[in-house]
Order: C-alpha cells, then structure tokens, then sequence
C-alpha cells in the first residue's frame, strides 16, 4: 500500500522551512513610523484575504499562512496600543460585508 506520509519522511526540511511564513517579520528594533506603515500593509492583505474567504468563498493563502498574518498584527497592536484599530481584528468577528 502506497503511503503519501512516507514521502515526508525521507526528506531532511528544516523546520525553519517547513513553519516559515512571509509575516514572520521581526518588528523589534524597528522604528515606529516603519512598524506603522508595515501595520497599514497588514490590515490591507487580511482585509483582502478575509474578503476572498468569508465573501467569494476561495482563498489565496492557507489558513496557517492567514493565522500567523493576523497573530502579526495583534502582536504589533499589543506593543503600540495606540495603532490598535477599534474596527480590526481585534474586535471582529468572521469577515465585513461585500460592497
């Protein structure tokens, strides 16, 4: 019987790999302007994503690769509490309404 896993097992991935995500992004030591500006840029691709998932009923992202973009944005929102959004994902619950 042919097993899919025993594809996975032969091969040497580092985990740095195997978990990587392009929102991975070290925020630490940047400067404030430059943290806002990457927070704008994140709200704009989870808007994007949320409206694919929750409205068109597609995606172009796995959920892992969503997941990590909004834990990214929470995290920033939680080291500047004044960036939070009273509208973000914080306090939402599912996706906004298509226009």
């Amino acid at each position: 019987m042919n097993n899919n896993m025993d594809f996975f097992e032969g091969l040497d991935l580092k985990d740095e790999v195997k978990n990587s995500s392009k929102y991975d992004i070290e925020i630490d030591g940047m400067k404030k302007n430059d943290v806002k500006k990457l927070l704008k840029s994140l709200r704009e691709d989870e808007e994007y994503h949320s409206d694919l998932y929750y409205n068109k009923n597609t995606n172009e992202i796995s959920d892992y690769e969503y997941d990590k973009l909004k834990r990214k944005i929470l995290e920033i929102e939680e080291k500047y509490p004044e960036f939070v959004d009273k509208n973000g994902v914080r306090n939402r619950v599912g996706g906004r309404k298509s226009l």
